[in-house]
């Protein structure tokens, strides 16, 4: 049984925002995972109980010391997933930045629209089947107002956009959520924090991913 804590010590999003993630909550307990949502400090020893670590729109920065304790959680197997937004909204993108970008990942302060592969003809509402084969069972997931990632060598991305995905200040491929070991644990990146919403999390296969990241 996996045992996650859900941050709030940084102002994010509260995972008991009843509107927003009811049906987070109750598949969670589904699939069996014990959760906790703190607003403490992070520490070594209050980390040391649990599995997975989830940092969803932190706008708050991480001081050098909550800097250190999420590499180290990292180093002894622990997860830690973090989740940004499109536009650097609340600096999201920038405090992210200051845990990933010296682990090779760097969340770009854009927006990632797709006007062919979208919901209701809106580009910002985009979809990909580009999916690492990591992400086991998954095809297709809608990935909406997303920032994009650039990643460094030892970096694997875990969704793409679609070759009609475009980000606002960057040519080229366009990643959307990357991952990297770190010591015997995992660091994941995602470029949004709202595709497990109670809007997104049962459309195409969200759930699968969502449950993936949050039970494995």
């Amino acid at each position: 049984m996996k045992r996650l804590l859900w941050d709030v010590s940084h102002s994010e999003f509260s995972i008991t925002d009843h509107y927003y993630f009811s049906k987070l909550k109750d598949y969670l307990k589904q699939w069996g995972v014990e959760f906790e949502e703190k607003e403490e400090p992070l520490t070594l020893k209050g980390l040391s109980k649990y599995d997975i670590l989830v940092l969803c729109y932190p706008e708050k920065p991480f001081n050098l010391r909550e800097r250190r304790v999420v590499r180290r959680f990292l180093e002894r197997g622990g997860k830690v997933i973090i989740a940004s937004y499109y536009h650097c909204s609340d600096r999201v993108a920038t405090i992210c930045n200051s845990l990933t970008e010296e682990l090779g990942i760097r969340f770009l302060e854009d927006e990632v629209t797709d006007p062919v592969n979208c919901l209701d003809n809106d580009p910002l509402l985009l979809f990909t089947s580009k999916i690492s084969p990591k992400l086991e069972g998954i095809s297709r997931i809608f990935f909406p107002c997303s920032a994009s990632l650039e990643i460094k060598e030892g970096v694997e991305p875990l969704i793409l956009g679609e070759e009609t995905a475009r980000s606002a200040v960057k040519e080229g491929e366009v990643i959307l959520s990357a991952g990297v070991r770190v010591g015997k644990g995992e660091l994941i990146a995602l470029g949004t924090c709202v595709f497990w919403d109670n809007f997104a999390i049962e459309k195409l296969d969200n759930l699968k991913l969502c449950q993936i990241l949050l039970s494995t």
